[in-house]
């Protein structure tokens, strides 16, 4: 009696500490897929511990060249974030936060601080929502007028560009946040050439879950491709990949970005050869991620719904903030989170200018693609691993992150 007892006792205790399950060991899959912007909070504060951790995890973001050319302000102060509400027009929301942090980028360590920034707050946003809270991306803002808000003027932050300022908060109870509904793949991912639908995904389906946990990109461990396998990508494991950066948040959620998917063994070794990237060329699949620097055809510069969050009626004309490479890059982070999730290996190659030249000429049908039109990002190299080296992030500096009452 007393041992049946004991075996009751020990399974009682697993299934206690087994569900719910850890909010740090959500599947990056889950995580990516479920992330959502929130704008609406409650009075629960967030402790400085909550928000280390976010810091943290922003500067262990895998940047696109290497650097971390991130600064973080901490701020707590109520008066503080309503000033900064006042310098944009899509935050009123965010003096109900309890607390937010402001991303600087230096530009002086990097030429792709921006995108090395989104890295950052791509990490950011997951970081917030492993521990139960929520944030929102503020893209559109008078930044002069917030860095001197914010005490970032003078010598010391001379060169800094302040990226954005994400309010950090618990979810309001009483509301489901759900990711908005997003363009079908078939009208942002190609075969081969702009606008030339793909074959690549066709019976295909979505894979349930990852081989990696969300945890796992928020360490300070990276790993870096040298030498893809001729092991050819499995149809259903590059579009799960493809959804996840679907899944990335956009300005308005029109998601401006254009993939073209290279499996021409010519056209992949030409544009390694201009990004002189030689590993480039090895991978089965180049991913080519471009921005439309025109508005989808939609009703861009027209609010659509009436945006209760900052009063916006329906019908109203906003002014036109299409960001050429916030967007994007967003979409680049979750794209290469995607990949390495379900096992495979990404070699994310930031395109120069010989590099976008080629890509255009190469990936248009007829007429290469006017650089007025689209805006070569970057190449995502997508492929199995046969040999790579892992980097250890370095220590977070004191001075990168400033804490205001």
């Amino acid at each position: 009696m007393r041992r049946h007892c004991t075996a009751l006792w020990i399974v009682g205790l697993w299934a206690l500490l087994a569900i719910p399950a850890r909010a740090d060991q959500l599947g990056a899959l889950e995580s990516i897929l479920k992330r959502a912007s929130v704008r609406l909070y409650d009075d629960r504060p967030v402790s400085g511990a909550q928000l280390k951790r976010i810091v943290k995890a922003g500067w262990n973001a895998a940047t696109v060249d290497g650097t971390r050319p991130f600064e973080f302000v901490v701020i707590r102060d109520r008066g503080t974030l309503e000033q900064l509400a006042g310098a944009t027009k899509f935050a009123k929301w965010m003096p109900g936060a309890p607390a937010a942090i402001a991303v600087v980028t230096r530009r002086d360590l990097s030429r792709h601080h921006v995108e090395n920034g989104i890295q950052a707050v791509t990490n950011m946003y997951h970081a917030a929502q492993e521990q139960g809270l929520g944030t929102c991306f503020v893209g559109t803002a008078k930044r002069s007028e917030m860095k001197k808000i914010l005490g970032l003027t003078g010598k010391r932050w001379k060169g800094r560009h302040l990226l954005t300022v994400l309010p950090i908060g618990h979810p309001k109870t009483g509301k489901e946040f759900k990711s908005p509904a997003r363009v079908p793949l078939a009208e942002t991912v190609f075969d081969g050439r702009f606008g030339q639908p793909t074959d690549a995904l066709r019976g295909s389906r979505v894979i349930k879950s990852s081989t990696r946990k969300m945890a796992d990109f928020l360490g300070g461990e990276q790993r870096e491709v040298l030498q893809f396998s001729k092991t050819r990508v499995g149809k259903d494991r590059l579009r799960t990949a493809l959804e996840m950066m679907r899944a990335a948040p956009s300005s308005k959620n029109r998601q401006p970005w254009r993939v073209v998917l290279v499996r021409d063994a010519a056209t992949k070794q030409e544009i390694a050869s201009a990004a002189k990237d030689p590993v480039l060329a090895q991978a089965p699949v180049v991913a080519v991620l471009a921005t439309s620097l025109k508005p989808p055809p939609v009703r861009f510069g027209t609010q659509e719904q009436h945006d209760p969050h900052n009063n916006v009626k329906a019908g109203a004309r906003l002014t036109r903030y299409f960001i050429r490479r916030h967007d994007p890059s967003f979409a680049l982070a979750n794209l290469r989170m995607g990949v390495e999730s379900l096992g495979l290996g990404a070699r994310v190659v930031m395109l120069n200018r010989p590099a976008q030249d080629v890509a255009r000429t190469r990936l248009s049908t007829g007429r290469p693609i006017g650089l007025r039109n689209m805006h070569m990002l970057a190449a995502v190299g997508i492929g199995h691993v046969q040999k790579s080296q892992t980097r250890q992030t370095p220590r977070l500096p004191r001075n990168r992150v400033l804490w205001r009452k």
